[in-house]
């Protein structure tokens, strides 16, 4: 509702917080519904962005064959609408940030534009209104465990594994963070379910994240979770 509500207001929204947040989860549920919903034809067009990118490998994402041109992709934009997500927004290089700077300047409004950061405020970006994912309701997080069960042949209906939805601050991104570790941790034989639920009730969170990180289960394995469910809901949207 804030994301809808601040798009009303604004062509441009930055979605900003920590990770693990649900920032790019939030950024194309939205637009998934908003195509859903409209009566009108409305593309997504969603770009996953990282440190490697450059303006070339941005503008061919967004228009195929296209020179490292802002204009060509602003102007195939305007002419399309809908809603483009600049999904990862943090840590870019500077020809990037440059770049990005004059395609949202020249789109002039014509396509709504969600941005996901860490950050409350990125200095290329112009002045903005900005939203803060909410944490799952209790509901939601137990949907969540169940998708992620089921993709990993695992199994939720241990109390023990279930409490992990709830230890979570409700952020899809520590929801999947903590199923993963704890079912790395499971299957290697370093811990059982009993274990770390009674970690987890006496705050002990460090021997979770010291096993896993022993077996590996590190951020970039955690990157990985995310990027799965996002491909996943993002899958009907103009990957870009």
């Amino acid at each position: 509702v804030a994301l809808e509500n601040a798009l009303a207001n604004a062509t441009v929204v930055l979605v900003n917080g920590p990770l693990l947040s649900g920032k790019s989860r939030l950024a194309v549920e939205y637009a998934r519904w908003v195509r859903a919903t409209s009566t009108t034809p409305c593309p997504v067009h969603y770009v996953r962005l990282s440190a490697a990118d450059g303006p070339a490998s941005i503008a061919t994402r967004l228009l195929p064959h296209a020179a490292a041109a802002a204009g060509a992709c602003a102007e195939h934009l305007r002419g399309r609408g809908g809603i483009l997500i600049l999904d990862q927004a943090d840590r870019l290089q500077a020809e990037v940030e440059l770049f990005l700077a004059d395609l949202l300047r020249q789109l002039d409004g014509k396509c709504r534009t969600i941005v996901t950061a860490r950050a409350e405020r990125l200095p290329w970006l112009p002045e903005c209104l900005s939203v803060v994912p909410d944490a799952l309701p209790r509901e939601a997080r137990v949907e969540l465990g169940q998708r992620w069960a089921h993709a990993r042949g695992a199994c939720l209906e241990s109390a023990n594994v279930r409490a992990l939805l709830f230890f979570s601050g409700g952020f899809p991104g520590m929801i999947l963070l903590l199923l993963g570790a704890a079912q790395q941790l499971v299957d290697s034989g370093a811990a059982s379910a009993e274990d770390i639920a009674e970690w987890l009730h006496s705050g002990d969170w460090d021997r979770i994240a010291d096993l896993a990180d022993e077996l590996g289960y590190g951020l970039p394995s955690i990157e990985v979770l995310i990027g799965e469910l996002v491909a996943h809901l993002s899958a009907s949207c103009d990957t870009a």
